[in-house]
C-alpha cells in the first residue's frame, strides 16, 4: 500500500514539475515577444528622429540625405535591429482609383495609367484592361440613386463565393487586391513591387527618390507622353543630390518638346518631396523568435512625423 501511494505521489510530482517548466517556458517566450515588440517600437522612434533631423528645413527629399543612409543593422545586448527605411511616394497609389461615383469622368486618368503600368509589366492589353476594370469596380461603391439589389451593381463581386461587398473606402493594404478575381497570385507578386496604398486619392511621384528599376511607374503616370525608355533616361540623368525644381526636369529633352498645357497637366503627378515613408524593422532575438514590424510614417506639410499605421509580421 505504501509503495502504491509513493508511486502515485511520484507521478503527481513529476507532472507538476513538468507543468511548472512549461509555464516557465511560456512566460519566458511571452517576455521575449514583448521585448521584441518594444524594440520595434523603439525602431519607429529612431526612424522618426532620423527623418526629422534629415529633413528639417528641407523642401526636397532626396537619396543623398541622411535618412536614406539610415538602413542597416543596429546591435543590442541580446538582439539586433535591422532597419529598412524607404520613400513610399515612389509607387503607384492604388487609392487614386477611389471615386464615390463610379461613372465620374474625373477619375478616368488613374484607370488609364494603371492599364499602362500593367502593359509595361508585360500583361497583355486585354487582360490589363480587365484587371483595371475589376479593380475599379472592387474599390468603388455604386451611385447613390442605384438600389443595392440592382443586378448591374458590383455584380461580379456580389455573385462570387463568398460574396464580396465593395464599400468605396480607401484600401489599407495592397493584399486586399487578392480578392479581385482577375488578379492571380503570380500577377499580384508581379504588381505589388510597383504599387502602394496611401491614405489619399492624390497621385504624386517623388522624382528625387524613384529608382530607375521602377521607371515603369513614371512612364505609366505620364502616359502617353513618355515611353519607358525615356522614363529611365530621365531618372539616370538625375543629379547626385537630386533636383531642386521641377522646371529642371521639364527642361530635359524627353519632356522639353511637350506643349505648355500638357506640361502643366503632367506636373500634377510629380513632386520632389515626400510625406510618406515605409519602415521595416526586423528584430532578431538571440533567444526566441524574430519579430517584424512594418510601419507607415507620415507628416502633414511641415508638421512632425508620426506613425500612421503599423502591421506585425511579413507583408504578403
Amino acid at each position: 500500500m505504501v509503495l502504491i501511494l509513493l508511486s502515485v505521489f511520484s507521478v503527481l510530482a513529476l507532472e507538476m514539475t513538468e507543468r511548472l517548466q512549461q509555464n516557465m517556458r511560456r512566460v519566458e517566450t511571452q517576455k521575449l515577444s514583448q521585448q521584441a515588440y518594444w524594440y520595434a517600437i523603439a525602431a519607429e522612434s529612431l526612424a522618426i528622429s532620423q527623418l526629422t533631423r534629415s529633413l528639417a528645413h528641407k523642401k526636397e527629399v532626396t537619396l543623398a540625405q541622411g535618412w536614406a543612409k539610415s538602413s542597416g543593422v543596429y546591435p543590442l545586448k541580446e538582439a539586433s535591429i535591422r532597419l529598412e527605411l524607404s520613400d513610399f511616394q515612389t509607387c503607384f497609389n492604388m487609392n487614386a482609383l477611389i471615386d464615390p461615383f463610379s461613372q465620374s469622368k474625373k477619375k478616368k486618368s488613374p484607370r488609364i495609367q494603371l492599364i499602362a503600368l500593367l502593359n509595361m509589366l508585360h500583361i497583355p492589353p486585354y487582360e490589363a484592361s480587365n484587371m483595371a476594370n475589376h479593380i475599379v469596380e472592387f474599390m468603388n461603391r455604386p451611385k447613390p440613386e442605384i438600389e443595392p439589389g440592382d443586378p448591374k451593381v458590383n455584380n461580379s463581386f456580389m455573385l462570387s463565393k463568398p460574396a464580396v461587398s465593395t464599400s468605396g473606402r480607401f484600401l489599407m493594404d495592397e493584399s486586399e487586391l487578392r480578392v479581385v478575381k482577375s488578379i492571380t497570385a503570380q500577377k499580384y507578386r508581379l504588381l505589388k513591387t510597383y504599387i502602394c496604398v496611401l491614405p489619399t486619392s492624390s497621385q504624386q511621384l517623388n522624382l528625387n527618390t524613384l529608382k530607375p528599376d521602377k521607371a515603369q511607374v513614371l512612364a505609366a503616370l505620364l502616359t502617353p507622353h513618355l515611353s519607358l525608355r525615356q522614363a529611365k533616361q530621365i531618372l539616370l540623368a538625375r543629379p547626385e543630390k537630386g533636383w531642386r525644381d521641377l522646371n529642371e526636369v521639364f527642361r530635359l529633352p524627353e519632356l522639353d518638346g511637350l506643349n505648355v498645357k500638357i506640361q502643366q497637366k503632367l506636373r500634377a503627378y510629380l513632386t520632389l518631396s515626400s510625406d510618406y515613408f515605409m519602415l521595416r524593422a526586423q528584430i532578431n532575438m538571440s533567444r526566441g523568435e524574430d519579430f517584424v514590424l512594418n510601419s507607415l510614417l507620415a507628416r502633414e506639410g511641415s508638421g512632425p512625423f508620426y506613425v500612421l499605421r503599423h502591421q506585425s509580421g511579413e507583408l504578403e
